[in-house]
C-alpha cells in the first residue's frame, strides 16, 4: 500500500503581511481579498466547530486557518498561521487591557468584544498543501 506523501509549498511572498480582523463574520471574505491580490483563485474557509475563533484569539493571540482551494485537485488546501500582539495571554496580562488573562478566559466573548478593532495580525506561516493537518508536527500546540 502506497502512503500519500504530504506536500507543503510555502507562499513566501505573503509572509510578514498584515491582516486586520474587524469581525469574525467577515474573516473569510477579508482574508480572501488579501489572498486574491497574489493568487487568482477562489478559497473557502473551514470553520472549526470548537474552539470558536474568538476564544482562540483571546487565549492565544493567533489565527490558524485552513481554506479549501476551489478548482484545484493537488495541494487543494491553504494553511495560514497569523499572530497578534493585540490579543492573547501577553496582551491580557499587560497594561493595555481592561481584563486580566483569567477574567478574559472566563468571559472570552466580552473580552473579544473589548479588543480594539481591527485586531492586527501578521502572517507567520502560509502554504499550499495536500492535507488539512500539515502542521501537526511543526506546530504541535495548534
Amino acid at each position: 500500500m502506497n502512503k500519500i506523501r504530504k506536500t507543503e509549498i510555502p507562499l513566501r511572498n505573503m509572509l510578514g503581511l498584515k491582516f486586520n480582523l474587524y469581525q469574525t463574520e467577515s474573516l473569510e471574505n477579508d482574508f480572501k481579498d488579501l489572498y486574491q491580490r497574489y493568487y487568482n483563485e477562489d478559497i473557502t474557509l473551514f470553520v472549526p466547530d470548537y474552539p470558536p475563533i474568538e476564544l482562540v484569539v483571546v487565549k492565544m493571540g493567533y489565527l490558524d486557518l485552513v481554506f479549501e482551494r476551489k478548482n484545484n485537485t493537488e495541494d487543494k488546501y491553504l494553511h495560514v498561521l497569523m499572530t497578534s500582539e493585540n490579543a492573547g495571554i501577553h496582551f491580557f496580562d499587560g497594561e493595555q487591557s481592561i481584563y486580566n488573562f483569567r477574567d478574559a478566559l472566563a468571559n472570552w466573548e466580552k473580552a473579544f468584544d473589548s479588543l480594539k478593532k481591527p485586531v492586527e495580525f501578521i502572517i507567520k506561516d502560509i502554504c499550499h498543501t495536500n492535507t488539512r493537518h500539515i502542521w501537526k508536527d511543526k506546530y504541535f500546540y495548534l
